[in-house]
């Protein structure tokens, strides 16, 4: 599902119109996005967590010249499923 399908479903749930909802999506997005830059955590009860995973520093090989790189630390976005979305999936 990508965002103009979910925009689709929740005029379809809710009744309201296109305009109400993707304002309150492209809110919720942005909102989300900004706690994630300050390296909050994002926990919504009974969907799961989204937070901030550190990669370490390797030493990498580059494919085509077979070269040693230095790898740099990089962030990324985990997310974690809670108990209840787990459960639904199995």
């Amino acid at each position: 599902m990508n965002k103009s399908e979910l925009i689709t479903s929740l005029c379809d749930e809710s009744g309201l119109s296109h305009k109400e909802v993707k304002l309150s999506v492209d809110i919720l997005f942005q909102t989300l996005e900004e706690s994630l830059v300050k390296n909050e955590r994002i926990e919504i009860r009974g969907f799961g967590s989204f937070y901030h995973k550190k990669r370490k520093p390797f030493i990498g090989t580059n494919p085509k010249t077979r070269k040693k790189i230095a790898i740099p630390e990089k962030v990324s976005i985990a997310f974690r499923p809670s108990k209840t979305l787990k459960e639904l999936l199995n």
